[in-house]
């Protein structure tokens, strides 16, 4: 059975212990796009939450050098931080705030003061 490259991302992100990071550029060559258009990013979302995969930050940026944290909800090693993580995103913290916390906990661990 061939899997979709959506599967085969999927299987790389429960691989990685349920966190794996992206840039905006590696999901646009798994959804055979070349520019991020609004569309774009959008079936990316999509195909990513069909998969069970959710983002930080919420919104999939338009800018192809943007890293994208892919996480299953339920990692008992991120869930937890993501879920906080969303709700400060929510509230009007400034995106670089967010995304500095999201990079900063994808490579040690812990969250960013």
């Amino acid at each position: 059975m061939t899997l979709t490259p959506w599967e085969s991302l999927a299987r790389e992100v429960d691989a990685a212990g349920g966190v794996k990071l992206r840039t905006v550029r590696e999901l646009l060559a798994l959804a055979d796009a070349g520019a991020a258009k609004v569309h774009v990013v959008d079936g990316i979302a999509r195909n990513l939450a069909a998969q069970g995969i959710e983002h930080l930050p919420p919104t999939i940026p338009r800018n192809g050098a943007r890293k994208i944290l892919l996480y299953r909800r339920h990692s008992w090693q991120f869930g937890p931080f993501a879920a906080l993580i969303r709700t400060c995103a929510a509230e009007d913290s400034a995106p670089s705030d967010v995304d500095n916390a999201v990079t900063n906990l994808s490579y040690t661990g812990k969250v960013a003061q």
